[in-house]
């Protein structure tokens, strides 16, 4: 699924994508399969948790407006216990 179709799918939504391959010339073009979906990051990290049965990389995305401080990218999330995550 391109990024330009998950955005007008699942707006303002936390996403959790795999096999995700960024076309930075046109980032709407960049692409990967829906892993996961989410109101909140805290939410997404738990639900990741949850479901991954193997440690795979994942790029974990907010459709909305960029937060300032958050770049996104790729994350490998292994072990993490609940206490870590904070909203």
């Amino acid at each position: 699924m391109k990024w330009k179709e998950i955005r007008e799918k699942y707006p303002n939504k936390w996403v959790a994508i795999v096999n995700f391959t960024e076309d930075p010339d046109n980032p709407p073009n960049s692409q990967g399969e829906l892993f996961a979906v989410a109101a909140s990051e805290r939410a997404l990290v738990l639900m990741i948790k949850e479901q991954k049965g193997e440690n795979i990389p994942l790029a974990i995305e907010f459709t909305g407006e960029r937060l300032k401080d958050f770049a996104g990218g790729i994350w490998q999330i292994k072990e993490l216990n609940s206490q870590e995550i904070t909203d």
